[in-house]
């Protein structure tokens, strides 16, 4: 979520099923059927995030919390990939990337490089981020006939006057062909999220 420049009011970002070349939405989830896999997307709140990290770690621990009070520090996701096909798949986080309006590109947090980064300042990484890493999607991972993966994609938070972004999810097949799925999200105006405060259909 951000805020919005005038006011105190939140302007989350919201599903964009409308945008050219998404992918099919079921409910607030992305769902592809491709050939050989099904995939799902599906944004998450803090509240969200921290239940997955628990769930999945055993610690009721999130370093990305944003502090009491403050807005997201993150764009948070959690992606699903199942084979479901006679050949092997490749995934790689890092070629997962969110591009926003004005050459915005952000790519996902990826426990090696924030160990790297941790090195070079010569300290260590907290134990908090230690921890949670089982929680985010491999970086790199392949899967063989009927294996799945599961984990967060994290992001930086968009800029404040982004009003719409695309998270790009690619799949390698064995022959090597890429294939890219679309999930676009655009931010709630003003009046939408005042009338949905309101109850007002």
């Amino acid at each position: 979520m951000a805020r919005d420049s005038d006011d105190d009011i939140y302007l989350p970002f919201v599903p964009h099923p409308e945008a050219e070349d998404a992918a099919p939405l079921s409910g607030s989830t992305w769902v592809e059927m491709g050939p050989g896999f099904t995939l799902r997307l599906q944004q998450i709140d803090e509240a969200e995030r921290l239940a997955y990290i628990e769930k999945v770690t055993g610690f009721a621990i999130d370093p990305f919390a944003a502090p009491e009070d403050q807005q997201p520090r993150f764009e948070s996701f959690l992606l699903q990939i199942e084979n479901v096909g006679a050949a092997r798949l490749m995934f790689r986080s890092q070629q997962c990337l969110l591009k926003g309006g004005n050459a915005e590109i952000l790519h996902p947090l990826a426990m090696e490089m924030m160990q790297t980064e941790y090195r070079m300042m010569g300290q260590d990484m907290q134990p908090a981020y230690q921890r949670v890493g089982p929680a985010l999607i491999p970086t790199s991972r392949e899967l063989r006939i009927g294996d799945s993966i599961a984990g967060l994609l994290i992001y930086p938070k968009v800029k404040p006057r982004t009003k719409q972004f695309n998270v790009e999810i690619q799949i390698i097949t064995s022959a090597g062909d890429v294939i890219t799925i679309n999930a676009p999200y655009r931010r709630l105006k003003k009046k939408e999220v005042l009338r949905k405060s309101s109850g007002k259909p």
